[in-house]
């Protein structure tokens, strides 16, 4: 069960430095979709 929690703690972790680049990603999209619309 110890060894569950640390790979909830390791996913959390990973989720944790994911968001600031799916982050990135989506507003590189707005930023394109933009830049082509205009």
């Amino acid at each position: 069960m110890r060894d569950f929690g640390a790979a909830v703690k390791f996913y959390h972790g990973l989720e944790f430095c994911m968001a600031p680049l799916a982050e990135l990603r989506h507003w590189n999209f707005i930023a394109i979709r933009n830049f082509a619309t205009a």
